[in-house]
């Protein structure tokens, strides 16, 4: 059974090892990044499809809307 794959991306380390470990504990497979470079550096590497971005609003350099802007300039699908 193929899993899912999710993102999560926020500047709090305590806080994206709780998602983290909360959704794999679900089932799912998850990226976990602390960045927007580190999120688009992830689903590069990972080389599949992503099914969700969690991602946090306010971090230091791109906040989450420009996260999402810079992960569809990586890969528009």
């Amino acid at each position: 059974m193929h899993r899912r794959t999710i993102l999560v991306v926020d500047d709090g380390r305590a806080v994206f090892g709780m998602l983290a470990d909360a959704l794999r504990l679900h089932g799912f497979a998850v990226l976990a990044a602390a960045s927007a470079d580190e999120a688009v550096e992830a689903c590069k590497r990972h080389g599949e499809p992503v099914a969700l971005a969690l991602l946090d609003v306010q971090m230091p350099g791109l906040d989450g809307p420009a996260t999402l802007a810079a992960l569809r300039e990586a890969d528009p699908a």
